[in-house]
């Protein structure tokens, strides 16, 4: 993509210039492939260029290396290809022959991995982003992008971390506003030809214009340059590129801590760059500011000069490098996770996600038992599948059910002490008694397989009419603990 004045003399150096390429490296640029697009220019002079070059006129909007070229705000109409795009690949995936963990990894593999090129870029607006969120929770919960599951949790506490309580999604608004800000953080700091044209258009004075423009990519970061400016630094070199009065270079902003007006002899500072007060990579400060400002004199001189000069650098103050990246910028300004602490049990590398996925769900009480589907208004005659004598709730099929009491006297006799069974924390209490790392992990183990098993026994007997035999599941399970032993490391994932 080449871009020019609208000028005949400039169509015709390009020309010259496409012409001259195809002669020495033998690549000849195809003029039936190639397009002219013009601004705010008359269709008689747009179609004299067209000839010059012999090129075809295009119109916008149009794609090119995947984004959607467009004039003015993002709206629907301009990113609903790209959506319409992500809601085929989720509906092309066979979602009910795949486990719900299975789903999560598509998703956070593929689908953010489309999304997040496009938000890079683009600001996409909040109603396609709803949608986009819609569709994605459908496809994790059900399998399906047009249905919508009934025992869920909310998807703010889904799109957490592993270690809070979440299946480690992100959340696309979020993602949106980590584009928009890397995307600020790059024209900020660089010094190519497409941000200086960029900010040439878009700053006066290096401060943010205040009218409305006709931009694609103003509104991505017109409302994160607050973040950049809040999280970023610069680090002094020669002085020539930060300014003493209005830059960050200290940890603040000397604006913003010396509100008084400076005096005569040292007001011109406020003008001035850093390298003003630097002579031979050693700072030279006026003894009048010493005076009147002696810690902040010490803050200055605390701040360690390189030998030898060298340009300024911007670099972003969370980062060790000094660069901001996309995971950087999705967690900018965000509280961080509070971890919960059944999380680090369940979690487990040596134990199937799937299986840990059901002790996620019970958890959180998000599985779809008799209680739950008629909280969320389901009419249906209760009774428990396994026993056949009490009403279905989350704490009789896991706890108190007599089916599964032969699983948790089973692993009581082993470790030879009662287990607590008055809540499920209380479960995975008995965990933290002091046991090798070995035995800590068995012990996890059998309590996630033991739960997986028994809700798969429950949904066999309901949907498939097929009953369960306690002693032959059981050296089942065992099998699937013994698997275990053989990767356990005593790492969880969300580690």
């Amino acid at each position: 993509m080449i871009f020019c004045k609208a000028t005949k003399k400039n169509a015709r150096n390009i020309h010259d210039l496409l012409e001259e390429y195809g002669a020495n490296s033998g690549q000849r640029v195809s003029p039936h492939k190639s397009k002219l697009y013009g601004g705010s220019i008359s269709s008689t002079r747009l179609t004299t260029l067209s000839n010059t070059l012999g090129f075809s006129l295009g119109s916008l909007p149009f794609d090119y290396l995947g984004v959607p070229i467009f004039k003015g705000k993002p709206k629907n109409i301009h990113l609903q290809a790209l959506a319409d795009r992500v809601k085929s690949k989720l509906a092309s995936w066979k979602g009910h022959s795949l486990s719900m963990m299975g789903r999560v990894q598509l998703v956070n593999s593929v689908i953010h991995g489309m999304l997040t090129y496009s938000f890079k870029v683009y600001s996409w607006p909040k109603g396609l982003i709803k949608q986009m969120d819609r569709c994605i929770r459908n496809f994790i919960w059900s399998g399906n992008v047009d249905k919508k599951k009934l025992v869920t949790l909310s998807w703010d506490k889904v799109c957490t971390p592993t270690s809070a309580g979440g299946l480690g999604l992100r959340k696309l608004k979020d993602m949106k506003k980590a584009g928009c800000l890397k995307l600020c953080w790059d024209l900020t700091k660089s010094d190519k030809q497409w941000a200086i044209t960029l900010k040439s258009r878009f700053f006066r004075n290096s401060s943010p214009i205040n009218h409305a423009i006709s931009s694609s990519i103003w509104s991505s970061f017109k409302n994160v340059l607050h973040l950049v400016r809040d999280h970023s630094i610069w680090k002094i070199g020669n002085g020539l590129s930060t300014s003493f009065w209005n830059d960050n270079w200290l940890g603040y902003k000397l604006k913003d801590l010396i509100l008084e007006p400076l005096p005569n002899p040292i007001s011109h500072l406020v003008n001035a760059k850093v390298a003003e007060v630097v002579h031979n990579q050693v700072w030279v400060l006026p003894e009048i500011f010493k005076q009147q400002f002696p810690i902040i004199t010490c803050d200055i001189h605390a701040l360690s000069l390189p030998s030898t000069p060298e340009p300024d650098e911007l670099v972003w103050e969370d980062s060790i490098s000094g660069e901001l990246t996309f995971k950087l910028a999705y967690s900018c300004d965000m509280q961080p996770p509070q971890c919960i602490g059944w999380t680090k049990f369940i979690w487990k590398l040596f134990i199937p996600p799937s299986r840990s996925l059901v002790a996620w769900r019970i958890m959180h009480n998000v599985i779809a038992t008799d209680d739950n589907l008629i909280k969320r208004g389901l009419t249906i005659v209760s009774c428990c599948s396994l026993c056949g004598s009490s009403y279905e709730t989350v704490t009789h099929l896991f706890l108190r059910c007599p089916f599964i009491m032969q699983y948790w006297n089973w692993l009581s006799s082993l470790l030879g002490m009662p287990l607590d069974l008055s809540n499920f924390d209380s479960l995975l209490g008995i965990c933290n008694k002091g046991w090798s790392p070995q035995l800590h992990d068995l012990i996890i183990a059998a309590i996630v397989n033991i739960l997986w098993k028994v809700w798969k026994c429950r949904n066999n007997v309901r949907f498939n009419d097929i009953y369960p035999y306690f002693s032959r599941d059981l050296i089942y399970v065992k099998s699937l603990i013994h698997q275990a032993a053989h990767y356990s490391k005593g790492l969880n994932i969300s580690e």
